[in-house]
């Protein structure tokens, strides 16, 4: 193989838009373990070729093998958000767990207003998880802001997800011993907000208060689940 990707470069390099002579070179790439490299020729192919749907699909076939997403740019966006949407929280939980996470089964939930959504796929997979929920009206309500107590349940499903995937999450702080200030227990978010806060993934004020009101920012949603995230090595 390393003999005929020193010769294929060559070849390459003296005819650069030799659409066969750069499929032999990105599929010996790919054949050699130079997956990135592979990528890289094939996307020149699709440059050159561009009505060509085979190079598109091979090109999409070896970044799903990679695990590689083509993330959004809104996506690159989240931290800088000072409040998080329904979206951008369905897109963190399918990005960040993409090596745990499965994909949307074959009859994934309807919703309505997602299709001009630029988190649509990551929204499908996560609800067709039942991790986040749709409203009665078919709606995901994309836009929505976020607030403390909903991340709480949200994560606390996840979390549920993962059990059932052989995940072990160890209680950190007995949920008995744990006053919250400013939830009651027949607050509908409270066994939510009990787990989360046992698990050590969020905490309370220093005035023993959850705040569950409160928007959460793309930053602090991030940190949550890294926590998450670290539990799970």
């Amino acid at each position: 193989l390393q003999n005929a990707l020193v010769h294929l470069k060559a070849a390459n390099s003296a005819e650069p838009e030799n659409t066969e002579i750069l499929k032999n070179y990105a599929e010996t790439l790919f054949q050699a373990g130079q997956h990135t490299k592979s990528i890289a020729i094939y996307e020149q192919l699709n440059k050159l070729e561009p009505e060509n749907q085979e190079i598109k699909d091979q090109i999409e076939n070896l970044k799903n093998q990679l695990g590689i997403y083509e993330l959004p740019s809104l996506y690159e966006s989240i931290p800088a958000s000072e409040t998080l949407t329904r979206e951008e929280m369905a897109a963190l939980l399918a990005v960040k767990f993409k090596k745990i996470v499965d994909e949307p089964t074959d009859s994934p939930p309807i919703i309505i207003d997602i299709s001009t959504s630029w988190a649509s796929k990551f929204i499908l997979q996560i609800t067709s998880l039942q991790v986040m929920g749709i409203y009665a009206n078919h709606t995901f309500q994309p836009k929505k802001i976020l607030n403390r107590a909903e991340i709480a349940e949200i994560i606390s499903r996840f979390t549920d997800y993962l059990g059932k995937k052989g995940f072990k999450f160890i209680l950190l702080i007995p949920p008995d011993r744990i006053e919250i200030s400013d939830v009651s227990p027949q607050n509908y978010y409270y066994q939510s907000i009990i787990k989360m806060l046992s698990y050590g993934i969020m905490e309370l004020t220093m005035d023993r208060s959850f705040q569950p009101d409160r928007a959460v920012s793309g930053e602090e949603a991030i940190k949550l689940l890294d926590i998450l995230l670290a539990l799970t090595k």
